[in-house]
């Protein structure tokens, strides 16, 4: 029987053996509730060139404990829930090749944590989300097309987490407070010379191959690489 999953929602892990729960609709024809189990990224992206998934909601936790991959392709997906988790990260590889510029992130809205606001398309707006990592490809190749950093001391963006990105128009990092780590975080994409933010008080470091293979848009004016 083949099975069109339409959303999940993504809980706790079952007996604390590192499987995340999802929940969501299985079967869309039938309508039944069922619950799946991820024990690897191809359990998910085997076959998503036939994913039907449009809303991912991660739900409250230590960790957003879904494999790395997982929704890797999956271009239909149009929103996002994104909860609170102080110094929480986002998996590697979690979005990447899939979602578009039309995608509406769901984030805390203030700094209760209790509340959340639909970010505008294409906007990922990480500002309460307690955050202090996005690990590597976790939106290559994606359609995003702001990020704001979230309010913390540290923030870490990894190899290829913002990769082959052209759509990019801002990248806010006024909100970090001591230190920004770049690790190759933007290679292949385009680069314009007001595309980065970087806020008053936080150190920026720029390690290798940041921006190899980027498009320069007068960005010269600005920085010397």
């Amino acid at each position: 029987m083949c099975y069109w999953i339409d959303g999940l929602v993504v809980g706790t892990p079952k007996n604390n053996d590192n499987q995340p729960l999802i929940s969501g609709i299985y079967n869309v024809e039938e309508g039944k509730d069922s619950l799946i189990y991820l024990n690897n990224a191809n359990d998910f992206t085997a076959n998503k060139n036939n994913c039907k998934l449009d809303t991912v909601s991660f739900g409250d936790a230590d960790e957003i404990s879904t494999p790395p991959y997982s929704f890797e392709g999956c271009a239909k997906i149009t929103h996002i829930k994104l909860p609170y988790i102080s110094g929480g990260s986002i998996p590697s590889g979690l979005f990447s090749s899939g979602i578009n510029s039309n995608v509406t992130f769901i984030v805390p809205k203030d700094a209760n944590h209790i509340d959340y606001k639909e970010c505008a398309p294409g906007v990922l707006d990480l500002t309460y989300t307690g955050y202090s990592e996005i690990q590597p490809e976790a939106f290559k190749g994606t359609g995003i097309t702001q990020v704001i950093a979230p309010i913390t001391d540290t923030f870490t963006i990894r190899e290829d987490a913002f990769g082959n990105c052209s759509g990019l128009t801002l990248v806010d990092f006024s909100n970090v407070e001591d230190e920004v780590v770049l690790e190759a975080s933007f290679r292949g994409s385009t680069i314009s010379d007001d595309l980065f933010n970087f806020g008053e008080d936080a150190l920026i470091y720029f390690k290798a191959e940041t921006f190899k293979g980027c498009t320069f848009n007068g960005v010269e004016k600005k920085f010397t690489f």
